[in-house]
């Protein structure tokens, strides 16, 4: 798994500002694979199919299909909190299934001793962070498993100065196990902090 962080380079990008009244869950991006033994797994019937569910769910307000690449990206709705069992039922319904999801959600963080979770302010959405795969040498991880996706204690640290600071914070990335949600584990790809605009 390629993960991608931007830490302490990004941390010091202070041009962007979120007002309270805008979506927090920004964009919602559902992919499948998009061929099975070189047959495409949706074709142009199901690819209608999934822009006429995507439509349907409470809280998606645009949809954009990319059928060559086997995905769907979304945007989301001010005020409405995330729910990955409408988009699991919607995509199953037309057809080729979820293989992940990938969210990009801003908002406030909290913690306590064992977690750091970002709400969105908009919507209440929760979203526990998980830092990037923990690999080590010569051991087996195991994929699918938050105790696999440990915060480094820098970017943990990052994360409740901006609580104690009161800024916002944008997070970009893939959802871990979100079919035995809630919670919803979000594991952190991209990351920016940000005063709260005016």
């Amino acid at each position: 798994m390629k993960i991608k962080q931007l830490m302490a380079s990004t941390m010091g990008v202070g041009a962007l500002f979120f007002a309270p009244a805008q979506a927090e869950i920004q964009t919602v991006v559902a992919k499948w694979i998009p061929f099975q033994y070189d047959i495409p797994s949706c074709t142009a019937s199901c690819g209608e199919q999934v822009v006429k569910q995507m439509n349907k769910i409470n809280g998606v307000a645009t949809v954009q299909l990319d059928l060559a690449g086997g995905k769907v990206n979304l945007t989301w709705k001010p005020g409405v909190p995330f729910s990955y069992a409408a988009l699991d039922a919607g995509l199953r319904l037309a057809g080729p299934g979820i293989n992940e999801v990938h969210v990009k959600a801003q908002g406030a963080i909290t913690h306590n001793k064992d977690s750091v979770t970002l709400v969105s302010t908009g919507d209440g959405t929760r979203f526990i962070l998980l830092g990037p795969l923990l690999a080590k040498p010569n051991q087996y991880v195991v994929e699918f498993n938050t105790a696999s996706y440990p915060l480094p204690q820098s970017m943990r640290q990052q994360l409740i100065d901006a609580e104690q600071n009161h800024q916002y914070v944008a997070i970009d990335g893939k959802l871990l196990l979100p079919e035995q949600s809630p919670p919803l584990y979000l594991i952190i790809e991209h990351m920016q902090v940000a005063q709260p605009g005016t």
